[in-house]
């Protein structure tokens, strides 16, 4: 962090109190990997990526090497959220924090391509149920609720004996435009009734996450312009360095051209 507050360089940053940046670059630093979500597998995998954890609600820096720390005594991965807490031993406030941040990557769980890519002797086709809701910001509190949504919007008799919530749900992930009759308003009213609040929000929230799961909700990058790249090299800015006032400056070389 104290590396960043030498990059981080605004024009006032020199009148703020050192810790209160390092919090405020902390709480967005926070809020940024957990907007994203962090693939623990994949920071199994690339060492590099393990410090992301770290921010992960719930998590920090002492909970985070935990959780890394078990995953390799095991020689394993993690297949579904659940084993947070069957296989990681993670309390239940601690799950509820951060299970919504954790991402598993379930298309490539079983993938052979994936596991040879990764060169782990221990990843092979596994036998565990994929709940594909594991690899969306839905959290696991709000499963049901997904599953309900699903079935219908592809209007799915529920009290058929062949009704099959997963199923529906997988469908629903591949035609997610079957999410956009659903009446949210009404379904909030109803949970509202049955004691669980106001959950519009939340509900609205995961139609959204259905229709595109883990889609970056960040602004697309956009590199520096000339002027930024010259104002980064020289550490001016339009307010110190402009067309018209007078510079001082000092002479390190005098050449002379002797040629006619």
């Amino acid at each position: 962090m104290c590396l960043l507050t030498a990059l981080c360089s605004l024009p006032t940053q020199e009148h703020v109190v050192k810790e209160d940046l390092l919090n405020a670059l902390y709480c967005e630093f926070i809020n940024r990997v957990n907007e994203v979500g962090v693939d623990v597998n994949r920071a199994m995998a690339h060492p590099y990526t393990q410090s992301l954890l770290q921010y992960v609600c719930g998590l920090g820096p002492r909970k985070g090497s935990h959780l890394l720390r078990i995953l390799k005594q095991n020689n394993t991965r993690l297949e579904n959220r659940t084993q947070l807490v069957t296989m990681c031993h993670m309390g239940p406030k601690v799950f509820i924090n951060c299970a919504g941040f954790i991402k598993i990557d379930t298309a490539s769980l079983g993938d052979r391509s994936v596991s040879e890519h990764w060169a782990w002797s221990f990843i092979q086709y596994t036998d565990s149920y994929i709940e594909v809701l594991d690899g969306s910001r839905v959290h696991p509190e709000t499963y049901e609720w997904a599953r309900k949504m699903a079935v219908d919007a592809l209007e799915y008799d529920e009290s058929a004996e062949d009704a099959n919530p997963a199923g529906a749900l997988e469908e629903i992930l591949e035609n997610p435009e079957r999410l956009k009759d659903l009446d949210l308003d009404a379904f909030a009213e109803e949970l509202e009734r049955q004691g669980y609040g106001n959950k519009g929000i939340t509900l609205y929230d995961i139609r959204a996450e259905l229709s595109c799961r883990y889609k970056d909700l960040r602004s697309t990058y956009r590199g520096p312009n000339t002027e930024e790249i010259f104002n980064l090299l020289t550490k001016e800015t339009p307010e110190t360095f402009y067309i018209g006032p007078y510079c001082s400056f000092s002479t390190r070389a005098l050449l002379i051209s002797l040629s006619k």
